[in-house]
């Protein structure tokens, strides 16, 4: 299974300890294939979220938090979701 995530370059940008949360993710979850895309996104009206929390769009689903903690915890809720619907075989 393999999970495409969409990372704005502007709200890395802001937010430098996402690229830690990404390779945190893969880490724990190696069987799992991560398509990770750091494209230019051009601005979708979130100036708030943008400017104040780190985003991706994991599978075209979009996930925040307030802290790069609390992002990670939100892609891994979500991930583990995916697996329980689509688990990896062994």
């Amino acid at each position: 299974m393999a999970i495409r995530i969409e990372v704005c370059q502007t709200n890395l940008a802001k937010h430098a300890s996402t690229a830690k949360v990404f390779d945190r993710l893969q880490s724990e979850f190696p069987n799992m294939e991560f398509n990770i895309e750091y494209i230019e996104m051009k601005c979708g009206g979130i100036c708030g979220i943008c400017k104040n929390t780190p985003y991706a769009l994991v599978s075209k689903k979009f996930i925040t938090g307030i802290s790069a903690d609390n992002f990670y915890e939100n892609l891994k809720k979500y991930l583990l979701g995916l697996l329980a619907e689509n688990p990896v075989p062994r």
